[in-house]
């Protein structure tokens, strides 16, 4: 059950409350205390709230982004492409562990070029497939794309935070209001998610939880 970890249960509650809401100012600061009720912060130290909670924000969000993305590069490689499965049916794993292996494997370099060929008519696949080929081409491709993700990440975050305080402080809002709303439903959806996952595993506790996510990110 989600209530095993100590204010899960609060967020989830406080996320329903969010989307049942028609008022954007209420759907906004019910999802922002979500997260403030989900990532414990010291009040001593030299890091902000709003730099802690972007921090573990962002370690969580660039985690799951990248599986997102292979993941749905797979399902949408397999809509266009019949002889797909076939390619990867020898590849032990899961369907992540699959394409990460065809694409990076030079042993299946042949199948690859056959992908690349099979594809050649849907130039946004293609183009996703060299891509993310580019990005699993090294360690320093890797964390190249994902320190730049990050960024991109701490950047919108940050954008979220201060539309929150126009809202509380002045009850006005930004114009871009539904874009930023649309993101920030999409951070606490992954952030209840990832650390209900965890709490499934073992993870009792917000603490354990996030350096789990931590250790992952390294």
């Amino acid at each position: 059950c989600p209530h095993h970890v100590k204010n899960l249960f609060n967020a989830i509650s406080l996320h329903a409350n969010a989307i049942k809401s028609n008022d954007i100012s209420s759907q906004f600061l019910n999802l922002w205390t979500a997260i403030e009720v989900l990532v414990p912060t010291e009040r001593k130290g030299s890091y902000s709230r709003i730099i802690q909670i972007t921090n573990v924000l962002t370690t969580v969000l660039s985690i799951t982004h990248f599986r997102t993305l292979l993941l749905q590069l797979s399902d949408d490689i397999s809509k266009v492409c019949p002889q797909y499965d076939t390619y990867i049916s020898e590849i032990e794993g899961s369907s992540i562990r699959k394409i990460i292996t065809l694409l990076t494997d030079i042993s299946y370099n042949d199948k690859k070029q056959s992908l690349h060929c099979d594809v050649s008519q849907y130039p946004i696949i293609e183009y996703r497939i060299n891509k993310y080929e580019k990005m699993l081409s090294s360690p320093k491709a890797m964390g190249d794309s994902y320190n730049e993700h990050s960024e991109r990440l701490k950047q919108q975050i940050m954008r979220i935070y201060r539309a929150r305080n126009m809202i509380v402080h002045d009850g006005t809002d930004t114009i871009y209001i539904n874009l930023i709303l649309q993101n920030l439903h999409y951070y606490v959806d992954t952030l209840i998610g990832s650390f209900y996952v965890l709490e499934r595993q073992g993870y009792n506790n917000l603490n354990s939880i996030i350096k789990q996510m931590s250790e992952i990110e390294k």
